[in-house]
């Protein structure tokens, strides 16, 4: 099986997706910020403010090549920067089946709104439409290299276009 990996913008869904994903097609389910987490003992916002983000991201690329060189059936939800950084896109084309959430700026700043505390690249007071509007704009030429992407926010229309990438057929 062709390893399944949600990519998009913070707030996307991509680990929300891959948990209901998980439980509707009966594969494990891994979260990259999770194994960081896991792995640092520290979010990876907490680790970026703690020791920078090259070396979040150098960190971060280790642990998406041994997720993506693992042989397991599972689907990944990636960090929202992880196919910017290095080569990883390239890996991710390579090794995976990347699937693009593009639901739309509008849901994404409701849902941002009520996480801004999480999320430290958000500063205080600042204007989330426009946080959002370059960072889209810095990231969707990768994001766009997916071979599949999801424009819909209802979780059901994402389960019936990730059925075939989650079924061990693809």
């Amino acid at each position: 099986m062709i390893v399944p990996i949600l990519i998009g913008l913070p707030g996307s869904g991509k680990s929300y997706l891959a948990k209901k994903a998980s439980k509707r097609f009966k594969i494990k389910m891994l979260d990259m910020d999770d194994v960081f987490f896991k792995r640092h003992s520290l979010s990876p916002g907490k680790f970026i403010i703690d020791h920078g983000e090259e070396e979040f991201r150098s960190r971060e690329r280790e642990i998406l090549i041994e997720i993506l060189d693992s042989k397991e059936e599972k689907i990944v939800a990636s960090g929202g920067g992880t196919p910017c950084y290095s080569d990883n896109m390239e890996i991710i084309l390579q090794k995976a089946n990347p699937i693009f959430l593009d639901i739309g700026k509008e849901i994404l700043i409701k849902r941002l709104e009520k996480e801004k505390e999480l999320r430290p690249w958000l500063a205080v007071g600042a204007d989330l439409f426009s946080v959002l509007e370059q960072l889209y704009h810095k990231r969707r030429p990768y994001y766009e290299k997916a071979r599949v992407t999801i424009f819909s926010s209802e979780i059901e229309d994402q389960l019936e276009i990730l059925k075939p990438y989650c079924s061990g057929k693809n």
